[in-house]
């Protein structure tokens, strides 16, 4: 063994979602820039470090978040209105700015410096809809992170319906080149994408094994707006559904106006109607994550969380 520090502290390590161990002196092993072990204190007696760092507070894991726009980080809280005016009058009018290199590179790198601060070293992040914005911030990523540039098609100021992909010929490549674990398929949602890109964004995830995130129900205007756009589709759940959009490896948000598990129903729908909508689970703050999710995907990786890997710990 080469190089290595030994972190002597506190230790928190939830095992799973339901399990979690706690070591009141317990030790973080690492060789170079990666965790090799984790665990009580005792467990390294007989196996001397390079170096020994004693720190007064307890170790845990990096933090998760599996839904956040890097590209409002520097614009969080300033606004206070329902979603679609917040949208149309406040946050697409910020985000045309990040055509601009400069700009973008700028609250990148601000956005993870912020992110690892906090303790979050994974997640699943929006971008704008510019291609070389996405590029900047996966090169400012600190930790694990699933991006992906968002597509709005339609719906949206002209600046960033033109730096939008409006074709899957266009984000089949982009998934080619970064990878189904460093890129999300990103219809930002319904209102932004025709029920035809949709679907072709489906066939892709599928045939990809490919990651989506996208929005569903923040609010009674969306739903309203939404239900006019998709006349044909019977709830907000079921114009993804007809996209062929639901699945494994999915991630929606915030999901915050559902009437049951299931499915999320026109206003003035009856409560409790019949669906055959798969049930949804919470999976943090503000996000849900479809229970087909496999178990081996990177979102479900993460959860292990002291396997051998990258530094990810942080001490609070």
């Amino acid at each position: 063994m080469g190089d290595t520090l030994l972190i002597r502290a506190g230790l928190l390590n939830p095992v799973d979602a339901n399990r979690w161990t706690f070591h009141r002196e317990g030790g973080l092993l690492l060789e170079g820039e990666r965790i090799v072990d984790a665990g009580p204190l005792a467990r390294f007696r007989d196996h001397p470090a390079s170096r020994v760092l004693d720190l007064d507070g307890v170790l845990v894991p990096g933090f998760v978040d599996v839904h956040i726009h890097w590209v409002q980080h520097h614009v969080r809280g300033r606004f206070q209105s329902d979603l679609m005016e917040w949208l149309r009058e406040h946050i697409w009018p910020e985000e045309a700015g990040f055509e601009a290199d400069d700009f973008a590179r700028r609250h990148a790198r601000a956005f993870f410096t912020d992110t690892v601060r906090a303790g979050t070293t994974l997640g699943m992040a929006y971008s704008s809809p510019h291609l070389s914005a996405l590029r900047l911030a996966g090169e400012a990523a600190r930790g694990d992170w699933l991006l992906g540039n968002a597509i709005m098609e339609k719906a949206a100021p002209e600046p960033l319906r033109r730096a939008s992909p409006d074709n899957v010929d266009q984000v089949a490549p982009l998934l080619a080149e970064l990878g189904t674990g460093r890129y999300a398929i990103t219809p930002r949602f319904a209102l932004n994408c025709s029920a035809g890109l949709m679907r072709d964004l489906g066939d892709l995830a599928r045939r990809e094994n490919a990651f989506v995130q996208t929005h569903l129900s923040e609010s009674v205007n969306e739903i309203r707006e939404i239900r006019a756009a998709f006349p044909e589709a019977e709830d907000y759940t079921d114009v993804y559904d007809r996209a062929g959009l639901l699945g494994r490896a999915r991630c929606w948000a915030t999901a915050s106006i559902c009437r049951s598990a299931n499915t999320t129903p026109w206003p003035g729908a009856a409560p409790g109607s019949p669906t055959a909508r798969p049930a949804t689970r919470p999976w943090a703050a503000g996000a849900w994550i479809w229970r087909r999710c496999a178990a081996t995907a990177p979102a479900m990786r993460w959860l292990r969380t002291w396997a051998p890997g990258p530094a990810t710990a942080c001490c609070t």
